[in-house]
């Protein structure tokens, strides 16, 4: 996990069953990035580092960018709620690839400054964009 000013550009790599998640401070001073992993037999635990980033993004708000694979992370959600105060704004899904979702690998940046949550399909080689927090 990553914490910082606006100008921070957060990029995470190599999702497939993961979950991307944008942070933004209730002052919207300070914003984060985490990338969750997932998988069919453990969902994410949160270690002491990331516990210590998120007490700044608390009464904040999150974005989650869930891949066609992803694992669902319902304790993780819930903890962020109960322990921070941080509540999911929106998610955004994205399709399975028609052709080849064993492939189905993507990287997602997220650029506070401008708004804006860029999502790298790897196997197209295309790039969707989203509008941030205040999309």
């Amino acid at each position: 996990m990553e914490t910082g000013d606006a100008n921070i550009i957060f990029n995470g790599r190599g999702f497939y069953s993961c979950t991307g998640i944008a942070f933004r401070s209730k002052n919207e001073d300070t914003f984060g990035f985490l990338h969750a992993v997932g998988s069919s037999i453990r969902t994410h635990t949160l270690t002491e580092e990331q516990l210590w980033k998120l007490e700044a993004l608390e009464g904040g708000e999150a974005i989650l960018v869930q891949g066609p694979h992803h694992v669902p992370q319902p304790a993780l959600t819930k903890q962020l709620t109960d322990q921070f105060g941080i509540s999911v704004m929106r998610t955004i899904p994205l399709e399975p690839l028609p052709n080849n979702p064993r492939l189905d690998f993507f990287d997602v940046i997220f650029k506070p400054r401008a708004d804006k949550i860029t999502v790298v399909r790897r196997l197209e080689k295309r790039v969707l964009t989203f509008g941030g927090f205040n999309r």
